[in-house]
């Protein structure tokens, strides 16, 4: 019997243990334990707080109650026979009093304040509970202080002032609100201590606590003497079930539905260190736009970090908020896995005139970094998200290059004088980041071995395309040879990237060495919009299609203006002036254009603005506009302006409206005449 009791305690202790998480607690204490309870007949709080880690000590009075009621049960058991056929003296109850239909008793028992060594405990169930005698309905109770309500990992920790009596019996009462009598409540426990922990939470949003006392010279007399309502409180009940872990980068926290229809739960995120203040001070709060009923999701926290997390649940009525107590968690978010963004391979030759490369990089946040190199082009795109580690040798990465980290530059570090591989055209790098069980490649870097011959090359600017010149290029062989590269291919690009990553991609334009010096130059259309184009001359080298390095010219971009004019009939003064109208537009928006100025010569079409007379121009219909010498026009578009400027001007002759800047800036700028006859006049 010994070893079966100890059995069950031990089972309901393991239950306890894991419903609260308490991973420290080995089973071999929890077996200890147990043992010595049916030994000794029972375990006070402090028996059981220095059976278990300092860190559970708030959990000793659950676990002591858990045992005395499992030996207080036996103890029923054994009884039941006696109990039953000495029902009828027990205690008289009294006729009116309320159904009990939904209404429980509950005994947490605890040791009764007698001075021997022995325990006594009250029975959870059956005829052997206390009989207690009906309230007076003609007494009106109030509470003689507000009971003390304290929050548990378990639940709520109830403490009152002890009654002044030889013997005292405490029932505590839990309804959704106050009740004028014990019987009226849905949940009593019943006690000797001045203190309980309710670990029974209901699915109320509020919990009203009252403590009733049954005072008397003897245990036997308590329950028949009128009970005194000793203490009361009310709480809002917390969320239940928290849950707030960690989640790819995000905190996720998840909860009971609260299930209240005014009501949300406030969410408050603290950095555990370094942040002074509370942790439901206002600045802490979090998705304070949402009602979280049943949980949350934070984006913005840093990985690495540890936070403080408090959550409560806001009961509203009438606009006036009521908050429980707060669940409080601590979350480490862990290191995210983050690639080398900024590889860099620089090329110089060191002092036998030998060809040597340096490697930088900002170091991620988190995990090890280890450099790859191979003469095969790797994987393409695996730069975009972390693997698992297993995957590694799917993206022929190369060998590992074991030269250390030489020094710092800034915030990079630097691996220096790395030699080229003898007999390698291309060398590729990969920079690897390794955390845990996870990889992330960054973009690979290539070096070329071939010394490019291509001396010289401009870009020409025309409206509507771009034409290409160069220098054809050669090459010279270690050991003498000459070739000549087959073709060049042209790649359009944008500023800011990296001309050997570019490269990779799908070029332009393409052009050979018999059709170039046919042509004389390569047409190219690049649009209006900066970039950088890249010229990369092809060669066959033992069978293979091999890459020079490029040659990288700037393209500033093209911005066009178009412009109309309508010429109204001679003015009145003898033939002699003409009216013109002008409006703007462009293929592309525009902002601030420069100053455009009309400008007339009486013989021939104006070759630029300083080949005849500037117009005065003003804006037409305003009556306090002021004719000025240029037009300054802004947010032009694909339509016509609505702005219209008016000249008068010779009645013969020719006009144009240009550009009003300076020669390196012409060639980012077009002024796109109309038809001839809109510009000749008479």
């Amino acid at each position: 019997m010994t070893q079966e009791l100890a059995g069950q305690i031990l089972s309901e202790l393991e239950r306890y243990c894991d419903q609260n998480d308490l991973d420290g607690m080995q089973p071999a204490q929890l077996k200890l334990m147990a043992m010595d309870a049916v030994k000794n007949n029972g375990l006070p709080t402090e028996a059981v707080a220095a059976r278990i880690p300092r860190t559970y000590t708030d959990h000793a009075l659950p676990l002591s109650m858990i045992i005395n009621s499992a030996l207080a049960r036996t103890g029923t058991a054994e009884s039941a026979a006696s109990s039953s056929s000495s029902a009828g003296s027990a205690p008289p109850q009294s006729s009116n009093k309320p159904s009990t239909a939904t209404r429980q008793e509950h005994s947490i028992p605890v040791a009764l304040p007698d001075a021997s060594e022995d325990r006594q405990f009250f029975p959870t169930h059956g005829s052997a509970l206390p009989k207690f005698v009906s309230s007076d309905r003609t007494v009106r109770h109030e509470a003689r202080e507000e009971l003390s309500l304290e929050m548990m990992d378990s639940g709520f920790l109830l403490r009152w002032d002890a009654l002044s009596a030889p013997h005292v019996i405490y029932r505590v009462t839990r309804s959704e609100g106050r009740v004028d009598f014990p019987e009226y409540s849905s949940y009593t426990a019943i006690t000797t201590d001045a203190s309980l922990v309710d670990v029974t939470l209901p699915d109320w949003p509020r919990l009203h606590y009252q403590v009733w006392a049954h005072g008397s010279n003897s245990t036997e007399e308590a329950p028949l003497t009128q009970p005194v309502l000793l203490a009361e409180s009310s709480v809002v009940v917390p969320p239940q079930d928290v849950s707030i872990a960690p989640d790819q980068g995000r905190v996720v926290g998840t909860w009971r539905d609260i299930g209240v229809r005014h009501g949300r739960v406030q969410v408050y995120r603290k950095p555990l260190h370094g942040a002074p203040g509370l942790p439901t001070d206002p600045q802490f709060r979090v998705n304070s736009g949402s009602d979280n009923v049943a949980g949350f999701v934070d984006s913005d926290v840093e990985s690495g970090k540890q936070y403080i997390y408090s959550v409560g649940v806001e009961l509203l009525n009438d606009g006036v908020g009521e908050i429980s107590p707060f669940i409080e968690r601590v979350v480490e978010v862990p290191h995210k896995i983050e690639p080398v963004r900024d590889l860099e391979v620089q090329e110089r030759r060191d002092e036998r005139g030998g060809i040597v490369l340096d490697i930088l990089w900002t170091p991620p946040g988190a995990g090890r970094v280890d450099i790859y190199v191979t003469n095969d082009q790797p994987e393409a795109g695996i730069d975009t998200q972390a693997y698992p580690a297993s995957t590694l040798q799917e993206f022929k990465l190369g060998e590992r290059l074991n030269y250390p980290v030489t020094d710092r530059v800034g915030d990079k570090v630097r691996i220096r004088d790395i030699p080229w591989y003898e007999g390698w055209s291309r060398v590729h790098f990969t920079a690897l980041t390794s955390l845990g069980d996870r990889i992330h490649p960054s973009r690979t870097v290539t070096k070329v071995a071939t010394q490019v011959a291509i001396t010289e090359a401009k870009l020409h600017q025309r409206v509507r395309h771009q034409v290409v010149t160069l220098t054809w290029p050669t090459n010279t062989e270690k050991d003498g040879g000459e070739y000549t590269f087959e073709k060049v291919q042209v790649f359009r690009y944008p500023l800011g990237i990296d001309a050997e990553a570019a490269i990779q991609g799908q070029h332009l334009a393409s052009i050979s060495a018999d059709h170039y010096n046919r042509e004389g130059g390569l047409v190219v259309v690049l649009g209006s919009q900066p970039c950088n184009v890249a010229l990369v001359p092809v060669s066959m080298q033992q069978g293979q299609q091999v890459q020079g390095r490029p040659y990288v010219l700037t393209y500033p971009g093209l911005k066009v203006v178009h412009y109309q004019i309508k010429g109204a009939k001679s003015m009145v003064a003898f033939g002699k002036t003409r009216k013109l109208s002008l409006k703007l537009r462009s293929p592309q928006h525009l902002g601030t254009l420069p100053p455009l100025v009309l400008v007339h010569n009486p013989e021939r079409l104006p070759l630029d603005a300083l080949d005849g007379q500037r117009v005065q121009v003003g804006v037409k219909d305003d009556a306090e506009a002021v004719a000025m010498p240029s037009i300054r026009a802004s947010e032009v578009g694909e339509g016509w302006t609505e702005t219209t400027w008016e000249a008068t001007v010779p009645a013969t002759g020719y006009v144009r409206l240009m550009a009003d800047i300076g020669l390196d800036e012409l060639n980012q700028f077009a002024v796109i005449d109309p038809a001839v006859v809109q510009l000749r006049l008479g």
